[in-house]
């Protein structure tokens, strides 16, 4: 029954301060507030052939020894109006995703040699980049190293061009460039700076200078004339040539200029057509594009009425600075906040690039599309911005393969003597030198990556995901066994020549008692959740006899010492930790107020799988009296009711589905069932819109549904960035979300709806996916679970295939 219970205003007010204490945004969460804190690659092998044996989830698969109940009373008389079907047997949804090459993108940023920004770029006849500059002329090598043309002089090229006959032709103030890379060019100095420069079919280029006139150029004979202007009253920001004249991108709008009668009409109507445009092309001769004040402008070279782009068609802003064509059929939108384009669809749902995963600066100044020879969909867009260059490869790539690419990094830069957690980076972005450090949830972020690691075995049986699954257990163990406390379990361990420096910068920790390890205590619940979770499947999937009774061993020592300590997780002073509350005075008082449904499924899930290990009754009876006696079923079926009480907590909601995971998988009475699949279809219901991999796969997993939104949880894993660095990301100044009314919990600015994931930092998904900044000095690379967790889960339950090539 569930035990309801009285406070008066002060017991309130003290129930909402020890939720939040004990919510993970507290002691409970790794530090991640400023980018300093912040702290792939496996072997990527093919994937081999399913392993031979039973490839089911614990439950499904035969106990190694019989449970004995008989030195127990057995398990209480339920019944329940509609008791639920137990997980019995394998299991795969009857849809798949075939996991087809789709387009990815990889990014390199080019920024200090280049000594400033970088205005133009070019591309030279044997496929050589230029790079035009505050600092002059540079070339990138074949590492995309710049090295400068020395020839050129060392000031502002902000226009660049390569001619037909290999020459370079560029601008710097009023000057027009001209002459070989090699050597130093020929000037040509003209009475106004020069704003544009555009090639026409014949080899000749109409140069557009900021007084207002428009000049014809013929390269070939360094000579100019008069083309248009300066127009009275006109400020002339863009130009295309038309029979009859030109038509202006004006700060008044669009215009026509005749060049028979040197006057100037306006044969476009409509609002849009009168407001200051900042540029205009086109592609074939009959259709413009123009950036305008309020959005992007498309109109017919005729005249007539034009049509306006803005948010309400998706564009993320409204002011764009410059406006090309990258691909024969798609513009690209470039401006102070961003890049804006596609290459292969409705160019309205575009890639927006406007962080540091895609470019070092915002600000974007010119683009280059450079096509891979055999598709023209794929190959790499250089921006240039005001900090650098942004190359980035769009290239055909397999979930498989970003998988593989992930798993390496998390071997390789993430390992901390078997624990997986979070790595400082001693440059931003460089990849090259990881620190692996500690963290408060070393314990719960390791369990994660070893499920992770325990399905990709299940699924392909590649030795190196058991090698991986392997230390990762040993790392895992250590935290069980080294307090030498029953029912008491450490956080994180470091080096024993630290501990003295660990003590002074805060946290409980101690010299182990063979003075090999220093570890952390007031250990919390999201540490004993991961262990639960991760090290339960190890057991099941991965682990032979001499591993499964270490495990066996671990759990039991641990629950005994729980049971015998009132259901709490005491430390080594005798006293409960900050958050180790199972016991049914918690549940019933202060936990009602967001915990008590997370913690109830917790505690039930650990005595479950101490019991599928040992078959020892004293486990199950625990398990009964908690979950029956003292009405912790009811908490779970309510479960994120309950975690909704004062706020939304991510973090809880995560918990949550690793929770159940281990409860439903063990379960072995209908009627009980029934309760925990109600708490997990009340807790996936409020997760839909998130389009989260990892709940969408242990949903499907527990539930054994076939709606589980497989295709948006595809997507997001699809749109995932192929590391974790964090680097900072503003969406909070769009135009093209809603943003909600109420910030998170942490007084954050949130959206309505999650924007796509490749437009974000990378996710954790203990955190809010509706965030709309973040921000990152690209000095920490999060631990990859966020993409391998729910990818392998998925490959487990066969919810995504093999790619082709490696089945």
């Amino acid at each position: 029954m569930k035990h309801g219970f009285a406070l008066g205003c002060t017991c309130i007010v003290l129930g909402v301060w020890l939720l939040s204490c004990t919510s993970s945004g507290g002691d409970d969460d790794p530090v991640t507030t400023d980018g300093d804190e912040d702290v792939s690659e496996n072997d990527p092998t093919e994937d081999g052939d399913e392993p031979d044996g039973d490839e089911t989830d614990g439950d499904e698969q035969e106990q190694e020894e019989e449970i004995d109940d008989s030195d127990g009373d057995g398990p209480p008389e339920l019944s329940c109006d509609e008791p639920a079907d137990l997980l019995e047997g394998s299991w795969s949804p009857a849809t798949s995703h075939p996991d087809a090459p789709f387009l990815f993108k990889r990014t390199t940023l080019v920024e200090g040699a280049l000594g400033g920004g970088v205005y133009a770029l070019a591309q030279e006849d044997d496929g050589s980049l230029l790079a035009a500059g505050e600092a002059g002329l540079f070339r990138l090598d074949e590492n995309n190293t710049p090295q400068r043309l020395t020839a050129w002089p060392e000031q502002p090229i902000t226009a660049l061009w390569v001619l037909s006959d290999h020459r370079l032709l560029a601008a710097s103030g009023s000057d027009l460039l001209l002459g070989s890379s090699s050597e130093e060019p020929t000037t040509l100095s003209l009475t106004a700076t020069v704003k544009k420069l555009a090639p026409q079919g014949d080899g000749t280029f109409r140069v557009l200078l900021s007084d207002g006139q428009g000049l014809h150029l013929d390269p070939s004979t360094q000579q100019t004339t008069a083309w248009f202007g300066p127009l009275e009253g006109l400020t002339v920001n863009g130009c295309l040539p038309v029979e009859q004249g030109a038509i202006l991108a004006t700060d008044q709008g669009l215009r026509l200029w005749n060049e028979a009668s040197d006057t100037v009409s306006q044969p476009w109507s409509g609002e849009a057509a009168g407001q200051a445009m900042t540029d205009l092309t086109s592609l074939d001769g009959e259709t413009l594009w123009a950036t305008a004040q309020t959005g992007l402008v498309q109109a017919a070279f005729s005249g007539g009425d034009v049509t306006l782009f803005n948010e309400a068609q998706g564009l993320p802003y409204r002011v764009w600075t410059r406006l090309a064509f990258v691909t024969d059929q798609h513009p690209i939108l470039l401006g102070e906040k961003g890049a804006y384009f596609n290459l292969h669809q409705d160019w309205m749902k575009a890639h927006l690039l406007h962080s540091r995963y895609y470019v070092p600066s915002r600000d974007i100044r010119d683009a280059l599309w450079i096509p891979t020879e055999s598709q023209a969909t794929t190959g790499t867009l250089v921006l240039a911005s005001s900090a650098g260059i942004g190359l980035v490869r769009f290239a055909n790539a397999t979930l498989r393969e970003k998988a593989a690419a992930l798993d390496e990094g998390m071997v390789e830069r993430h390992d901390r003597f078997g624990m997986f957690s979070r790595c400082v980076l001693a440059e931003p972005g460089d990849l090259s030198q990881p620190i692996p450090v500690d963290d408060d949830n070393d314990g719960q972020w390791t369990n994660m990556y070893l499920a992770s690691q325990s399905f990709r075995y299940a699924a392909t049986g590649e030795e190196a995901a058991r090698d991986n699954a392997l230390r990762a257990a040993e790392g895992m163990l250590r935290l069980l066994t080294i307090t030498g406390k029953k029912g008491f379990l450490a956080r994180s361990v470091v080096e024993p020549e630290r501990c003295e420096q660990m003590q002074q910068t805060g946290g409980e920790w101690h010299l182990s008692e063979n003075g090999e390890w220093c570890w952390k205590g007031d250990t919390s619940g999201d540490e004993y959740v991961g262990h639960m979770f991760g090290l339960s499947l190890f057991y099941d999937l991965v682990a032979d006899e001499t591993w499964k009774a270490r495990v066996r061993d671990a759990f039991i020592d641990l629950h005994d010492g729980i049971i015998e300590n009132g259901y709490i997780l005491e430390d080594i002073d005798g006293k409960r930790t900050s958050h180790g509350y199972f016991d049914p005075e918690f549940m019933h008082g202060f936990g009602r107020f967001g915990d008590s449904g997370l913690y109830s499924a917790m505690i039930l899930g650990g005595l479950r799988a101490t019991y599928h290990m040992s078959g020892e009754q004293r486990f199950l009876d625990a398990f009964y009296h908690l979950a029956v006696e003292e009405g912790y079923r009811e908490y779970v079926s309510e479960i994120e009711s309950i975690n909704l009480t004062t706020h939304t907590n991510h973090d809880a909601e995560e918990m949550s589905f690793l929770a159940l995971a281990t409860l439903i998988r063990y379960e072995t009475e209908p009627c009980l069932m029934a309760d925990w699949q109600a708490g997990l279809q009340e807790l996936w219901d409020v997760q839909i819109p998130e389009h989260n991999p990892e709940f969408n796969f242990i949903y499907a997993w527990l539930k054994r549904t076939e709606d589980f939104l497989l295709n948006e949880g595809v997507a997001t894993l699809q749109q995932f960035h192929d590391h974790g660095i964090q680097w900072s990301v503003t969406n909070s100044d769009r135009l093209d979300i809603t943003i909600n009314p109420e910030n998170d919990r942490f007084d954050d600015l949130q959206s309505i709806k999650v924007l796509p994931f490749d437009q974000k930092a990378y996710p954790r998904w203990s955190e809010n996916p509706f965030r709309l900044d973040d921000s990152g000095s690209g000095r920490a690379e999060e631990m990859l679970i966020s993409y391998l967790l729910p990818y392998w889960l998925g490959r487990y339950l066969r919810a995504i295939d093999a790619p082709a090539t490696q089945r």
